[in-house]
């Protein structure tokens, strides 16, 4: 094997003679060696209550000054080796995991804060506006690696040990969490990884077929296509600006669903795929809902039907697409199917209620109205046994800060207890995992946050190919024993 330091660039001119070395290149290398601690973008270190926040409020600023003792105290725990046993790294995962739990239990308090404060005329909307861009910013940092270690801790344990044993933990440590960002499909709490892209084609041909029947039968290229019918627009869309959308988003995660619904395990692809979880939507309404800006509920006049229900104020003067109508029109207005086939109503009382969470975090104004317009008190009324009343309690608290399910309105309705409950603790780390593949389905991995820590990671496993302080053997006697 030729030496790692010896650059091949230049020809060999004989057996045996000495390549030219390329002293530009291991400047290069030297420099990745050093980068990370200076480049690496830290949830921990990015965490912090608001300064305005904290001098309106005695009680959040002693939480505060709390929470930055620990953060200086892993701080200095990051800067210690790995080692090469599992206790260090053990107890640095735990410290980070409490820590991650606390500081966003802390900004819910702290929204709620700032919330008692607008009302008691002791800060500004502006304040208040800004402090809750902030938190939420913290809160979506937080979020990412709390859903990792609610579902790949002992994987991220094992990807510290991994690093050399004189690597520093905390550096180890963030690039496991970012190696852990998609969760495997058969982890205990489930993130879903990326749709595959032939079960999504299915389920658009799947809901065509059962929604659009005669257009399902023509090539969109044919000149008698009149296009994709919406049932929410009442109206044929280009083939180009309509979604298969699923009602409650397949990014929560298979086997979550299945939980949720209080079903068999195995039967996740089928809950989440299946065509009454899905409606065939003009683009535009697809991202409203997405966007918990509005829902589909049953429509009180006839509870056969369905209606629209535009909870934005804003959005109201909007128009739903080019020389269409506002969504103002579409608010109240009666779905038109055009076949007898209709999407799932626990779908749509579970995209409902996920709606009002979010929400209801995020202090919309008027959230309180939300409740009459998604017809809580008539149409919902008396739903089935459809969701399981431990997890959506657990949703209730990590996505809209909310105690008490009756603090929102809807109560215990369609809410029962299924068997084969998970503990309070394995419930709160599917909820976390669940918000994320609501909130941040859309995210690249590559933003801003966490491109540069993606970049170290693979520089890092260059220099372990390359031979320049990569993985080494360690671990292989640490009396782990498997």
């Amino acid at each position: 094997m030729a030496d790692d330091h010896l650059e091949s660039g230049s020809a060999s001119k004989g057996k045996g003679e000495v390549k030219a070395f390329d002293f530009k290149r291991e400047e290069k290398r030297s420099n990745q060696r050093k980068a990370p601690r200076e480049t690496v973008p830290d949830p921990l270190m990015e965490f912090s209550i608001p300064k305005t926040v904290r001098k309106a409020s005695g009680e959040l600023d002693e939480k505060a000054k709390r929470m930055e003792e620990r953060k200086r105290k892993i701080s200095a725990m990051s800067d210690e080796a790995v080692g090469s046993g599992h206790e260090t790294p053990r107890a640095f995962v735990k410290e980070r995991e409490n820590f991650a739990n606390d500081a966003a239990a802390l900004i819910k308090a702290s929204r709620a804060g700032v919330d008692s404060l607008v009302s008691e005329c002791k800060m500004n909307r502006k304040d208040a506006g800004q402090a809750k861009k902030e938190l939420e910013a913290s809160d979506r940092m937080l979020l990412k690696e709390r859903a990792v270690l609610a579902t790949n801790k002992v994987r991220v344990e094992y990807g510290i040990l991994a690093h050399p044993s004189h690597a520093r933990l905390g550096e180890a440590y963030l690039a496991a969490v970012v190696e852990n960002l998609q969760g495997p499909a058969r982890a205990a709490v489930q993130e879903q990884g990326p749709w595959d892209s032939g079960d999504q084609a299915n389920f658009r041909a799947r809901l065509i077929k059962n929604y659009c029947p005669l257009e399902a039968q023509l090539d969109p290229n044919d000149t008698n296509f009149a296009g994709r019918w919406c049932p929410v627009t009442g109206t044929y869309h280009d083939d180009r600006h309509v979604k298969a959308a699923h009602i409650v988003p397949y990014s929560i995660g298979e086997g979550n669903a299945a939980y949720l619904f209080g079903l068999d395990p195995e039967t996740g692809y089928e809950a989440m795929w299946s065509s009454r979880n899905g409606l065939i939507l003009h683009e535009a309404v697809e991202e409203a809902m997405d966007t918990a800006r509005m829902v589909i509920v049953p429509d009180p006049t006839a509870m056969s039907e369905l209606q629209a229900a535009v909870l934005d104020p804003e959005l109201l003067r909007i128009p739903a697409f080019l020389k269409g109508p506002t969504f103002e029109d579409l608010d109240g207005k009666r779905l038109q199917f055009r076949t007898a086939a209709r999407p799932g109503r626990r779908y749509l009382y579970l995209n409902t209620l996920l709606t009002l969470f979010r929400r209801k975090r995020f202090c919309v104004n008027g959230w309180e109205e939300d409740m009459h317009k998604m017809r809580f008190e008539r149409v919902w009324a008396s739903p089935g046994p459809w969701l399981r009343r431990s997890i959506i309690k657990a949703l209730a608290y990590e996505i809209g800060d909310a105690h008490r399910l009756d603090d929102l309105g809807p109560g215990n309705r369609g809410l029962v207890d299924f068997p084969d409950q998970k503990s309070p603790s394995r419930e709160a780390s599917m909820a976390i995992v669940i918000r994320r593949g609501i909130e941040v389905k859309d995210d690249n991995d590559d933003d801003d946050e966490w491109a540069t820590t993606k970049q170290i990671i693979e520089d890092r496993r260059e220099q372990r190919n390359l031979g320049l302080g990569g993985f080494s053997d360690d671990n292989a006697s640490d009396g782990e024993g498997e």
